[in-house]
């Protein structure tokens, strides 16, 4: 580094809090590797090491995010994702504290999936419907795993655990009937209501997305889906007595497999982010000899946004026009369509019409609308002589037909005649 070059000091104390959650999560997950070892009999070496696995497959994706899109907020919600999934098998000890402490949060964990896979890829919820399904999904798993520790009697196994006891220290008094009602009632409500609610919303995400929207989306949330049936699984098998052994081997499988989809989702597209920053690279010389139609054609290509459209600021009409010259009305930013407004010398230049999940790569269209900033000016000029072409033709046919308006029909009629012949 040169003397007196200014120091980054944000960018380094970033990469210190990334360094520190990677090293907080490796030693949460030897941690909870270690409990399931030492108090769960049935489990094995290895089913323990999957559950830490696909746990820090959420906090890879997420100190991804952070990294390469520090104000998204996914990647705090990813990193949130991992450390719950393993303080969540810190219940299992056996020491009254740990025990109690992280069998009250140990459901949070699956919410924070549910709520990764809603906020992907923007960071934050945009749909009511969905908002709403998160906020009760938060509150069932906080309030259901307290109230059944109030009237947890310290001697009836609980569902999902070994047969030895676990002592609650918030324990009101011992109700194995009132706790058995509990557990029912979650295993109802959030391993089945709730997850079928969530898969019906995810149809209703891919549904209602544009095609563009749709291919990003659908990896991720096809995995969730996975997840989802998990849990309504989850919620049947929990009054089917004895689960059958080929069952109870091999749907922690399915778990981490669900589970470790949804980072992998996310990594591919990163990538996907990527490539389409190496096919800008190519714009510009593709955009030498385009005509203005062919610059809609070739940013919609260099964005894989099939949607995409280009309208041209002309400042004497103030107004926006499309590649013949007529005044367009651009749409307002929702849920199908954005704008991104282009400037040249600080001045208007053009308006980009394109898929809403852009908006989370801004970058990226910026890059593009640099790379075709010239041929985006020469296409408004070319815009601008078509308007005042088509002015010009208004102007004309307005003349003509005063003209007419002023003279004998019947000269008009037999010069039309004439015409004809």
């Amino acid at each position: 580094m040169a003397v007196g070059a200014p120091c980054d000091d944000s960018g380094v104390h970033a990469r210190y809090a990334r360094l520190l959650v990677v090293l907080g999560g490796i030693v949460l997950g030897f941690a909870a590797y270690d409990v399931q070892i030492d108090n769960l009999p049935a489990t094995t070496s290895l089913k323990a090491a999957a559950g830490v696995v696909a746990a820090w497959s959420f906090l890879a994706a997420g100190v991804a995010v952070l990294s390469r899109r520090p104000g998204n907020l996914l990647g705090p919600i990813m990193v949130a994702t991992c450390f719950a999934l393993l303080a969540r098998q810190l219940r299992y000890s056996h020491d009254p504290l740990v025990f109690t402490m992280f069998f009250a949060l140990g459901e949070l964990g699956f919410a924070l999936v549910a709520h990764s896979a809603l906020a992907y890829p923007w960071g934050h919820v945009r749909d009511q419907a969905e908002r709403v399904f998160l906020k009760i999904t938060y509150v069932t798993v906080l309030a259901f795993p307290i109230a059944i520790l109030l009237f947890h009697d310290g001697q009836t196994p609980l569902r999902y655990f070994d047969p030895y006891p676990r002592e609650s220290l918030i324990s009101l008094t011992g109700d194995p009937g009132v706790t058995s009602f509990l557990e029912d009632a979650y295993a109802v409500i959030a391993y089945g209501l709730l997850a079928v609610a969530f898969i019906a919303l995810v149809a209703r995400k891919l549904w209602q997305a544009s095609p563009r929207t749709r291919r990003i989306l659908a990896p991720l949330l096809l995995g969730a889906v996975v997840a989802a049936l998990w849990a309504v699984y989850n919620s049947v098998v929990a009054f089917v007595s004895p689960v059958p052994e080929f069952v109870s081997q091999n749907v922690l499988w399915w778990q981490v497999s669900a589970l470790i989809a949804l980072p992998l989702a996310l990594f591919a597209g990163l990538i996907r982010s990527r490539l389409a920053h190496a096919n800008i690279g190519d714009l510009v010389l593709r955009l030498e000899n385009v005509t203005p139609a062919g610059i809609r054609d070739e940013l919609a290509t260099a964005l894989r946004d099939p949607t995409l459209e280009v309208f041209f600021w002309l400042p004497e009409q103030n107004a926006f026009v499309d590649v013949h010259g007529l005044p367009v009305e651009l749409p307002e930013d929702g849920p199908t369509r954005a704008v991104t407004l282009l400037e040249h010398d600080g001045e208007p230049l053009a308006a980009v019409v394109h898929d809403p999940i852009l908006r989370d790569e801004p970058d990226l269209i910026e890059v593009a609308a640099a790379a075709a900033r010239l041929a985006l000016e020469t296409a408004r000029l070319q815009a601008e002589v078509q308007a005042q072409l088509a002015t010009v033709k208004e102007s004309r046919a307005r003349i003509v037909a005063a003209g007419d308006e002023r003279r004998d029909p019947d000269q008009i009629d037999r010069e039309r005649a004439w015409l004809q012949r």
